[in-house]
């Protein structure tokens, strides 16, 4: 516990996340399930793009309008036939909108906009800066179902012959020292407008 404090005094500000019992596909399966739950709710009346009512009565207007063959008498049309056009109508109408409950007319999101981005909201680091550097204790070079959503491509990975007990100050300070150097030389590259060129890995 000693040297966890030490290390955290060197950061000004951090998150701390302890993990027990974890793993990645618990998360990811439990931020699915959020996801899907938040995008079964129907949308408020203001967050509907247009008005479900409005709709229906510019249809039934047009329907019951004056038709240029017939005359001036309005052209007739019997129940069914009416709930067809309103129904043709309305799907035209939504084309790129997001679903219709046909029973109850609500707007729910729509599943085309779901993104990493949403994913990543309902994980259980969301909210928390992404992840530059991941230290492997015991020296075992596997990720083991640990924060397989959080490792990105830049993300860098050290694995240490070492087991959790003995890490302390003086085996992380090497390796933060290192990663800074990475990085300093990284954003020198892109500095002087070195593209970086990423190996293709087969």
């Amino acid at each position: 516990m000693d040297s966890l404090r030490s290390i955290l005094t060197l950061c000004t500000s951090c998150a701390l996340n302890i993990c027990f019992p974890y793993t990645s596909q618990h998360e990811i399966t439990s931020a699915m399930k959020a996801t899907v739950e938040e995008y079964s709710k129907p949308l408020s009346a203001q967050a509907r793009p247009f008005s479900q009512t409005r709709i229906t009565q510019k249809i039934r207007s047009r329907n019951l309008s004056v038709s240029p063959l017939r005359g001036n008498s309005p052209t007739p049309s019997n129940h069914s036939d009416h709930e067809e056009s309103v129904s043709s109508s309305s799907t035209t109408l939504h084309g790129g909108s997001p679903p219709v409950d046909g029973q109850n007319g609500a707007v729910y999101p729509d599943p085309e906009s779901i993104t990493s981005e949403t994913i990543e909201s309902h994980i259980f680091t969301a909210g928390d800066p992404p992840l530059d550097l991941l230290v492997r204790t015991s020296g075992v070079k596997r990720l083991s179902d640990f924060m397989l959503w959080q490792c990105h491509e830049d993300t860098e990975m050290v694995f240490l012959n070492c087991l959790w007990p003995e890490f302390d100050l003086w085996q992380f300070l090497p390796v933060l020292v290192e990663w800074q150097w990475k990085q300093k030389h990284i954003e020198g590259r892109d500095a002087s407008g070195i593209r970086r060129v990423k190996p293709k890995v087969r």
